[in-house]
């Protein structure tokens, strides 16, 4: 059944050229949908012409729906507005919504569920520091604190890094600095004991401090931690001592729960977008090729098949403009969370980029489940968040009083629209001349990822037989390559930018690379479903060294919650090196996912094992 469904993934790829024709979805009117503020929307924070500014970007890129929860301080609307100082006496709680939800076409509104993603660290941090602030005490009879080492917490606590092991504390799980890359593609689904457990086989890529480096364990990690302490979980905790005291009715980590409300959005993925129309259009300011960049905006649902409370921790919030604006008010001036709190959640413990990006942009550092920045000589305090489909950004002036949320579901363009937009938004709360942050961000989104050029006479690759089988490594579990055979008549090599994808086709999976693969030899591909990759493609380069590409994959859903066809995005690529004397394959090129300033691997031809990101040993 596999491989008629891989040779069927084969066979329609060139096909898919017709499809970048396809012209932009546009069943998303231009709406503003305010609000929950305490002013008539020509007195709200975000102007009309700011949100029709919002909305213009938000249907030019076809982003299906965003939303958008705002909180100001009295100091700082009467500032805004030129008001005298004593007039204002309450905050600001606005919302701003646009376009549609989900695949039924229901309009975005202050209710409307979004996943927060990442977002969601901060209620992590502010659980942690609740029991710190009252005074919990230790399996060992001490009380708990900022730093104490995870090891008097969680006995079964171990890394494959003996001297992390022993003096890993909270402050660097929560900021990030234990010495583990992301190594993402471990997540199934497996409790957070579970993930606990599993740490020790994954490999790290810095020493104990040495380096930032995202880390969604790290979170999960806390889940476990809080029930441990309490035998609650964390989104039994957070309900109890910060949603339902803040008020938050709509917040939940329950994605059924959230789905029986009636008021879940979709994730959307684009198909039949063709990056080079979108390169073409940009440089020729629209006006060629542009109805064919976008294409369409498919909804596959939620992102996850069940509830995903085990990745609670590190992403699992689902949450409304609505309550956004009163978490951001929580942050801004705390209530329920001892203020010592988010000031210790707002210190920087390690420097999260190397330099900045832009001239405007001060070093950015982060804290714990949040990042500090400069924006233009303003402090920053806030996150990004993204799982498939669901993506999310919070900015916050602290000096100034005021912050935002702004969330969106669409996987293509969001992320980078939702920065456009953020900075956007900062320029008009500061009174500040506006930046062309679209040009600046938005022309960076055409990229295509990179392979590296084929050998002038490539060396054959090792036999079938070496290469076909089941492979298994610690936490990743189990994937069984096969080979996947081009049928005749069919290219190897992308088709120019074209990017609508479907795991039915090879060429398909081809195109969503972006670029040529710079195949020398067979393709081989292994099922791998995890949270964030279904599928591992390796095609051959150089004797032992292939490429490797992982993607994920959802069905598309129609208005009528039919199947009509998949939406597929590219997770990840590298090199992987298929060792026969050591009977396995090394992945290298970032699969673990290493943090900005930390040392990349080797590819090696010799002693894989020991060299490569991650190990599969041959079963």
């Amino acid at each position: 059944m596999k491989l008629l469904i891989i040779y069927s993934l084969l066979t329609s790829l060139l096909s898919i050229s017709s499809l970048a024709s396809t012209i932009p979805q546009t069943p998303f009117a231009v709406s503003s949908n305010t609000d929950q503020s305490t002013y008539e929307s020509s007195k709200s924070i975000l102007s009309p012409k700011l949100k029709h500014r919002i909305d213009s970007l938000r249907e030019k890129w076809g982003v299906p729906g965003l939303t958008i929860g705002l909180a100001a301080s009295p100091e700082f609307t009467a500032s805004h507005f030129g008001l005298d100082s004593t007039a204002e006496k309450e905050w600001t709680l606005e919302t701003a919504t646009f376009g549609v939800a989900d695949r039924h076409g229901n309009p975005v509104d202050a209710d409307t569920q979004f996943g927060i993603a990442s977002n969601s660290k901060l209620f992590a941090v502010s659980s942690i520091g609740l029991l710190i602030s009252n005074g919990t005490i230790l399996p060992n009879g001490g009380t708990l604190d900022w730093e104490t080492k995870i090891k008097d917490i969680l006995p079964e606590w171990k890394l494959m890094d003996g001297y992390a092991t022993e003096h890993v504390n909270l402050i660097d799980l929560m900021s990030m600095r234990s010495g583990l890359p992301r190594h993402d593609f471990i997540e199934a689904g497996q409790s957070p004991a579970t993930v606990v457990k599993n740490l020790r086989y994954l490999k790290p890529s810095a020493g104990l401090r040495e380096h930032w480096q995202y880390n969604n364990q790290h979170y999960i990690t806390l889940d476990h931690i809080i029930y441990t302490l309490t035998n609650l979980t964390l989104p039994q905790y957070a309900q109890i001592h910060i949603f339902d005291p803040l008020g938050l009715d709509s917040t939940t980590y329950n994605a059924t729960k959230a789905a029986e409300s009636g008021h879940r959005s979709d994730g959307h993925i684009h198909f039949g977008r063709n990056l080079t129309a979108c390169q073409q259009g940009w440089e020729y300011g629209e006006r060629v090729g542009w109805e064919d960049c976008v294409g369409k905006a498919g909804s596959f649902g939620w992102w996850a098949n069940d509830d995903a409370l085990p990745e609670a921790g590190a992403g699992g919030v689902i949450t409304t403009a609505t309550d956004l604006s009163k978490w951001l008010k929580e942050l801004l001036k705390p209530s329920v969370l001892p203020p010592d709190v988010i000031e210790k959640a707002t210190t920087a413990f390690a420097v999260r980029t190397a330099r900045p990006q832009y001239p405007e942009y001060g070093i950015e550092t982060y804290g714990l489940g949040q990042f500090q920045y400069t924006y233009r000589g303003h402090t920053i305090h806030g996150h990004t968040g993204s799982v498939p489909g669901q993506l999310s950004i919070t900015l916050r002036l602290p000096d100034i009083g005021v912050g935002f949320f702004i969330v969106l579901n669409d996987e293509d363009f969001g992320g980078s629209l939702q920065s456009v937009i953020g900075n956007e938004i900062l320029d008009s709360l500061l009174g500040l001349d506006p930046i062309n942050w679209e040009q600046r961000i938005m022309s960076k989104a055409f990229k295509p990822s990179q392979y590296p050029d084929v050998p002038t006479n490539p060396r054959a690759p090792p036999s079938r037989s070496v290469i076909e089988g089941r492979y298994h490594a610690p936490a990743y579990g189990d994937l069984e390559l096969v080979k996947v055979e081009i049928p005749k008549g069919e290219s190897s090599t992308s088709p120019s930018g074209i990017e609508d994808i479907s795991p039915l086709s090879m060429t398909e999976f081809l195109s969503t690379t972006r670029t040529p693969l710079n195949i020398s030899g067979p393709i081989y591909m292994a099922e791998y479903e995890r949270r964030f990759v279904v599928q591992v493609y390796f095609t051959h380069f150089d004797g032992p060294v292939f490429n490797w590409t992982a993607v994920w994959f959802a069905d598309r859903l129609n208005e009528k919650d039919r199947v009509d066809g998949k939406l597929v995005t590219l997770q990840a690529i590298g090199t992987a090196v298929i060792s026969e004397s050591e009977r396995g394959f090394g992945l290298f090129g970032n699969f673990w996912g290493k943090g900005e300033t930390a040392k990349d691997s080797v590819v090696s031809e010799e002693g894989v094992q020991a060299a490569s990101e991650v190990w599969f040993a041959k079963q």
